[in-house]
């Protein structure tokens, strides 16, 4: 009787540590670094555009970016914000479009904004930082990233 619950509770042990393993996600390593700094104004419609750096291998490589968004726009600000890049294989990868539905405001300056963004290439943008400004908007969009 004492060997089968012994058993028992390693099987169950075993059962617990196969799940766990099986529900953890991959870890993927963060493959740059990127700068960016975007303007936006609007009112109804809203346009975009700026540029940044990233930081990919060592290098630096700039980037331009603009984009359209179409709901309710009210305002213009600028946005400072930085974060981590992932799933890139070449510095190029970064170029595309980035949806977005989003909701933000900006009455003065807002620290703490965050933002993960994917293109069709599948890079994953983790964006954080400031924006100063009067704006308000509600809408859809995104923006397209060119590189320099």
């Amino acid at each position: 009787m004492l060997r089968l619950r012994i058993f028992a509770r390693l099987v169950a042990i075993a059962l617990l540590l196969g799940a766990s393993l099986a529900v953890t996600a991959p870890v993927h390593a963060q493959d740059g670094y990127i700068t960016l700094r975007i303007t936006k104004a609007g009112f109804i419609l809203g346009a975009t555009g700026g540029g940044g750096t990233l930081t990919y291998q060592g290098q630096n490589y700039s980037f331009a970016l603009g984009g359209l968004s179409v709901g309710l726009t009210i305002g213009g600000s600028v946005s400072e914000l930085r974060g981590s890049v992932y799933n890139m294989h070449r510095a190029s990868d970064l170029a595309g479009t980035y949806k977005a539905l989003q909701a933000s405001a900006a009455f003065g300056t807002e620290g703490g904004n965050a933002i993960v963004l994917q293109n069709g290439n599948g890079v994953r943008l983790e964006l954080e930082g400031t924006i100063t400004g009067l704006e308000a908007s509600l809408d859809a969009g995104g923006m397209i990233i060119t590189m320099d």
